[in-house]
């Protein structure tokens, strides 16, 4: 089964408010982009100017698109979990057991859902004109920021926050530090942490349990995680429905006018 979050994230009014305002832009690109071809100019930049107005527009739209992004590798994470591909093959040949498949592939989910939060603040410093670097954009400086308090946009991002902080210290660790706890660990499974040791025993030394029984036990295992980032998901798809709709309210009164 494929994850739909994408899909259905994409086809929200603010994304398709924003994309439909992007069309003179890209029309405009696209002119030069023609020009170029016409010349056989393929080693210089394309330059198109943008004035205060197409900016914002055009601000909004890669912050959107960033987190569009995050969603898909989400998906990514959550299609490639689903099928190990030659188990055998890939011991055999990379010494990458069938736990080391789920850990990589669990903690590249969990490092993309922490960044969903980084990347909704920063969509929300562009969406109400904060001002701010995109490096600027903390919990702190944003969801205390008097404007967001004052129409209570801080209640969606405090909310989302809670979702994505259950994975934030172990992703932070794990990237920053190269340490942390194993997969096992933060799913709370004596099970998996068993299963990897049986794994890495049979990797290092002759078999001494049938492959067939260990297969078994990560299907069980890789079915709870599946579940575990399926659930998840739909909350996360949930949220930021909320808050894109909140964020559509906010650009359509700070948008300027689009002049024909």
């Amino acid at each position: 089964m494929k994850l739909k979050i994408v899909e259905n994230i994409a086809s929200h009014p603010f994304i398709k408010l924003v994309m439909e305002d992007m069309k003179p832009q890209i029309a405009n690109l696209f002119l030069e982009i023609n020009k170029k071809a016409e010349k056989w100019d393929w080693t210089s930049k394309t330059k198109l100017i943008l004035g205060d107005a197409d900016w914002y527009r055009y601000d909004v739209s890669t912050k959107q698109l960033a987190i569009i992004s995050i969603l898909e590798r989400i998906v990514y994470s959550h299609a490639f979990l689903q099928k190990f591909p030659s188990p055998r093959s890939y011991e055999q040949k990379y010494e990458i057991t069938q736990y080391i498949w789920i850990e990589y592939h669990f903690f590249q989910y969990m490092v993309n859902v922490v960044s969903l939060f980084d990347c909704l603040l920063i969509l929300t410093n562009s969406v109400f004109c904060i001002g701010l670097k995109d490096s600027a954009c903390k919990p702190d400086t944003i969801i205390k920021n008097h404007w967001i308090l004052k129409v209570g946009f801080d209640h969606y991002l405090v909310e989302f926050e809670k979702l994505t902080n259950r994975y934030k210290e172990y992703r932070n660790i794990h990237l920053h530090r190269g340490k942390g706890k194993n997969v096992a660990q933060i799913l709370n499974s004596d099970n998996l942490s068993f299963l990897g040791m049986l794994s890495f025993l049979q990797l290092h030394s002759d078999q001494f349990i049938s492959n067939n029984i260990i297969d078994a036990g990560y299907k069980v295992e890789v079915m709870d995680v599946i579940a575990r980032i399926e659930s998840e998901s739909s909350i996360i798809e949930t949220q930021i429905s909320d808050i894109f709709t909140f964020l559509n309210k906010i650009y359509l009164e700070k948008r300027p006018p689009i002049f024909k």
